[in-house]
């Protein structure tokens, strides 16, 4: 069983428009798998990881050391379990510290919001 979804993030603008979408689309006739929208940063709330099983990571916008995501590879190699699958966006996790990230695949595509 997968833990229950979750979606953080840490600008207000951005979770004010995930609450507004997740109340339109409650008002229509879709069955919605229930989730929970929270706004914080994951930097400083890594007990928001600790039962994460799948990750989805837009990742476009995290500080990045060239093509790897340092600080965050340090934040979700000490904040996940183990076994966790991660998706990013334009940069790489880093196995620098006590973990290890395995690319299990890759897909080379166009992002037309950062070129």
């Amino acid at each position: 069983t997968l833990a229950q979804p979750r979606w953080v993030e840490i600008v207000p603008a951005l979770h004010r428009a995930a609450l507004e979408a997740k109340s339109r689309a409650a008002t229509s006739s879709a069955d919605l798998s229930p989730i929970d929208f929270v706004l914080a940063d994951v930097h400083e709330r890594r007990d928001l990881l600790l039962d994460v099983d799948v990750c989805f990571c837009y990742s476009t916008a995290f500080s990045a050391s060239g093509p790897y995501l340092s600080q965050l590879s340090m934040t979700f190699g000490l904040g996940m379990h183990e076994g966790t699958r991660v998706m990013t966006v334009d940069k790489m996790l880093l196995s620098d510290g006590p973990w290890q990230f395995d690319e299990i695949g890759s897909i080379e595509a166009k992002n037309s919001e950062v070129g």
